[in-house]
């Protein structure tokens, strides 16, 4: 038997014609009390916890765990004016200057566990992977190195790369650390 659980669902229809704004939901919170003790302020915009245990005999059996997902559609009805489509935007708010600081656009514990343990993964032709071990792979899913780009050329300091490697702009200096030590540089033009 299939069973579908909520914690929160929010459904709606906004048919207006003209300008207006739609939040499926909405959460403003401040924090405002003064800390006169050594001790820590937490202040959670919106917390999700999902648990989902129990153990199956059947192999076939598939289980997938959504912290929080998110699907937008974004159309006009005719092939007028903008479309944007954001499944995640993060602005970058205001952060104190008081003491030490630090801002976070994203921030990944560990991922640790699992028989792959991915930081941000991306399934398609198109493939990114950055893994819990630091590696990151461009059009492969496991890369066995600190970097690896499975097809194609790379381009530093340029958008359209005509080798393996290509890198413009100023002062180029490629070390490669071995038995032994070579340091190949070139100072010139941009290209």
């Amino acid at each position: 038997t299939a069973i579908t659980v909520y914690g929160q669902y929010n459904n709606f229809t906004n048919a207006q014609a003209g300008a207006n704004t739609d939040y499926a939901s909405y959460i403003t919170l401040a924090n405002t009390g003064a800390l006169n003790a050594a001790s820590t302020k937490t202040s959670y915009g919106q917390y999700i916890s999902v648990s989902s245990t129990g153990a199956t005999t059947n192999a076939s059996v598939r289980t997938d765990v959504f912290g929080q997902f998110i699907t937008t559609t974004a159309t006009h009805a005719s092939n007028n004016g903008t479309v944007n489509n954001y499944l995640l935007y993060l602005d970058d708010g205001t952060s104190s200057t008081n003491g030490t600081s630090s801002k976070f656009g994203i921030f990944l514990e560990p991922m640790t566990g699992a028989d792959n343990n991915l930081g941000i993964y991306q399934p398609s032709s198109t493939q990114f992977a950055l893994m819990a071990t630091g590696n990151v792979g461009i059009g492969t899913t496991s890369p066995g190195r600190s970097i690896v780009v499975a097809s194609g050329n790379v381009g530093i300091g340029f958008t359209t790369p005509t080798a393996k490697l290509d890198v413009r702009g100023g002062q180029t200096q490629l070390e490669i650390s071995t038995q032994y030590s070579q340091r190949l540089c070139h100072s010139g033009a941009d290209d």
